[in-house]
């Protein structure tokens, strides 16, 4: 409890804030170009534990430094930032975006899995099988939205409907 009463406490203070968001986004934006130094030197610059280390943290490093940048918004402090994102429009994107993030591997593995010949892969193949799997995927979370998630959230409220 006292961990959380702690995180929320410095919140409130401006200074903090703003070093909450330069010191979450310098996290982020660091650990993708981490391996900047190990792309352009070839696979020997690491070290084994180097390496082992930083696929083994790069995630949780990223989370934390999301974290750090989100805790200040989440109580309120975003400002515009917080206006934005908080609108109406962002929960249906937010639903839609759930069922693209459900639905989408079915239609990479379909696509893959559907070929006659095997998968050779090269940029023409990415750059023309992209924009398809984003358009049949979007239409598939449209209507697994549309006919799965807000039907049964409707019925859900009709259900569970608080009692005065």
């Amino acid at each position: 409890m006292k961990i959380e009463e702690n995180l929320i406490s410095w919140v409130g203070n401006k200074k903090f804030r703003v070093f909450a968001y330069l010191i979450g986004w310098t996290i982020m934006l660091s650990v993708p170009f981490m391996t900047y130094n190990f792309d352009n030197n070839g696979t020997d610059y690491w070290g084994t534990g180097s390496k082992a280390l930083f696929i083994a943290s790069e995630h949780l490093i990223f989370s934390l430094g999301f974290i750090i940048w989100l805790l200040p918004l989440v109580e309120g402090h975003g400002g515009a930032f917080n206006y934005i994102l908080s609108s109406k429009y962002f929960c249906v994107i937010a639903k839609i975006s759930f069922s693209f993030y459900l639905v989408h591997p079915m239609v990479i593995f379909f696509s893959v899995y559907s070929r006659p010949d095997s998968h050779y892969i090269s940029h023409f193949t990415y750059i023309y099988n992209f924009p398809a799997t984003v358009i049949y995927s979007c239409c598939f979370a449209l209507l697994l939205t549309a006919c799965i998630e807000s039907p049964v959230l409707a019925l859900e409220k009709l259900v569970f409907k608080k009692s005065k």
